[in-house]
């Protein structure tokens, strides 16, 4: 992986309780929710109207993440060009290209199937059997499949921990910066 947000390694085994793949499908889920959240927030301090709720909800109309994302981007330009602050800007920008990044991860998520699985991976340097519950793109998804129609994701309890604790980093870490924001408004 050479980012944070990059697909992980599969798993080495499946997950033995199918409830324990769908516990950490859902705390991802939600993870991920109280980020969106905090966007909202966010944006309501770049747009001036600070937790206002009608601000928050106007972040949430687009129905897609990138077009609320662009939203929360122009938003941040024009709140950069009244109140210049360089390094609460780049910080903004590291956090959105990592949001962005993560969102992927996200949409497998949320978009994949747990199911049962027992098969073996075979490439030219490796082979490995893997067995239990995992969470799976479904076969119609192309663009989540190889050549070989295999999936490039798979995801246990393991790696949805993992996933859900970056994704509320990302949370916390949006919080932080409107707390910044609205500080480096201040007079």
């Amino acid at each position: 992986m050479t980012n944070p947000w990059d697909i992980p390694p599969f798993p080495t085994a499946g997950d033995a309780d199918e409830w324990e793949t769908y516990k950490w499908v859902g705390k991802c889920l939600t993870e991920w929710e109280w980020l969106e959240y905090t966007l909202g927030h966010l944006y309501s301090e770049f747009i001036g109207r600070r937790a206002e709720i009608d601000a928050i909800k106007e972040y949430g109309e687009p129905r897609i993440f990138a077009d609320r994302i662009s939203c929360l981007a122009k938003s941040a330009g024009r709140f950069f060009i009244r109140h210049q602050n360089q390094s609460i800007e780049g910080k903004f920008y590291d956090l959105l290209k990592a949001i962005i990044g993560f969102s992927d991860r996200r949409n497998e998520i949320a978009h994949g199937i747990v199911t049962k699985i027992d098969f073996r991976l075979s490439s030219q340097d490796s082979s490995m059997k893997i067995a239990g519950y995992v969470l799976i793109p479904t076969l119609y998804t192309k663009r989540k499949l190889d050549v070989r129609n295999l999936p490039k994701y798979i995801y246990t309890a393991n790696e949805l921990t993992v996933l859900a604790a970056r994704f509320g980093g990302l949370a916390r870490a949006t919080v932080r910066l409107r707390i910044l924001s609205a500080r480096g408004r201040q007079p």
